[in-house]
């Protein structure tokens, strides 16, 4: 146990565990100090159970959240364009979740848009990615 005294601040300790550094700082004993390195220790040697939260979100409530973010940030033109294509999507993929939706179901659906023009078809692309690209964004950052 390495408790120690920095002048003019307090009481702090120090230990490595495992080849990783652990610390506490600025208590007022060194009581205070040795309690808790002991507490941390014990922390450290039964570590939390972290339960697994789940990462699959409905496809509809993502086209919202990405329908309420344009609205906020981005232009009307885009926002009612934007809207569009939404209920396209929705009519199709709106009762599976973003993990049921597949590669493939996206690609049938960019080839069928592809035969009104492929102007059409790019503009779809763009679209969906920007979703999944907001998905990804927001809740991995």
């Amino acid at each position: 146990m390495s408790c120690y005294l920095v002048k003019g601040k307090g009481w702090r300790f120090d230990f490595i565990l495992k080849s990783k550094r652990h610390t506490g700082t600025w208590f007022r004993t060194k009581k205070e100090a040795n309690q808790a390195e002991a507490r941390k220790r014990e922390e450290l040697a039964r570590p939390r159970i972290v339960s697994e939260i789940p990462t699959d979100m409905g496809f509809l409530e993502l086209v919202n959240m990405r329908l309420d973010h344009v609205k906020a940030y981005k232009s009307d033109r885009y926002y009612i364009e934007y809207g569009y294509m939404a209920k396209r999507w929705l009519a199709r993929w709106g009762h599976l979740t973003c993990g049921e939706l597949h590669q493939r179901q996206l690609e049938d659906f960019i080839l069928e848009r592809s035969s009104v023009s492929a102007c059409t078809a790019n503009k779809e692309i763009r679209y969906l990615r920007s979703l999944f690209n907001y998905g990804i964004n927001t809740f991995i950052d």
